[in-house]
């Protein structure tokens, strides 16, 4: 069977969320970040791939989305394997009775198959692209708030490595060493406001059930 792609987010997973709210982010300041304190212009950076990793409710919905695509991943799969063994049993009998409506009847069920797996590749798509946008709705809305709260004069957002493994590792080198845009080389620890953005995600909008996420970012899963 064709393969159905699900991303979730850590992000990208994807990360996600399954409703964006309207009602203005708390100020209550769960970190004061360092950077508040520096003279002149004011410029703030963030590790947009941490911010990813460590927004629980998106890493919740990003399971929740991987846990139903398996599940429909096994569906589907069982389905196929079903018609797979009708077939091999029809062609290792050639005189079975009506063996020509048994056939045609297992090629309808085959197509029929076929339709369910790309309605189910799009429905997955849809729900991450809508849980991207408001994954994307909240970080800006929680950006914004730092920003004014603190009178920023610039946020810029970055992808970094994650962990100290990461940041060793050769993949980071060559992610360093052939970025097609501006990356961070070097930066002050008082200009990178990260974890206050983490801080102001998960204080304003909470996974249920005090989930936490994880130390790895959610993968790429296949759905064959």
């Amino acid at each position: 069977m064709k393969r159905i792609a699900i991303v979730t987010a850590g992000c990208l997973a994807l990360a996600a969320v399954a409703y964006f709210t309207n009602r203005s982010i708390s100020q209550e300041n769960p970190v004061r970040p360092a950077s508040a304190q520096q003279m002149g212009p004011k410029i703030a950076l963030i590790n947009l791939a941490m911010v990813l990793k460590k927004f629980d409710q998106a890493n919740y919905l990003g399971d929740q989305l991987l846990e139903e695509a398996q599940q429909e991943e096994t569906r589907l799969k069982t389905a196929g394997a079903e018609i797979q063994k009708r077939e091999t049993a029809l062609q290792a009998n050639p005189d079975v009775k009506g063996r020509e409506e048994v056939a045609k009847q297992l090629r309808q069920e085959k197509l029929q198959l076929q339709e369910k797996e790309t309605d189910a590749r799009k429905k997955f798509a849809d729900r991450q692209a809508t849980m991207a946008k408001e994954v994307y709705q909240k970080l800006n809305a929680v950006i914004d708030t730092i920003a004014k709260t603190y009178g920023y004069d610039l946020v810029l957002t970055y992808p970094d490595a994650t962990s100290k493994e990461e940041i060793e590792s050769p993949q980071q080198a060559f992610r360093m060493l052939s970025a097609p845009a501006v990356m961070v080389v070097w930066k002050n620890q008082n200009l990178d406001i990260t974890e206050t953005v983490v801080k102001y995600l998960n204080h304003n909008f909470p996974a249920p059930n005090g989930y936490k996420s994880g130390s790895k970012p959610l993968a790429v899963t296949p759905m064959k």
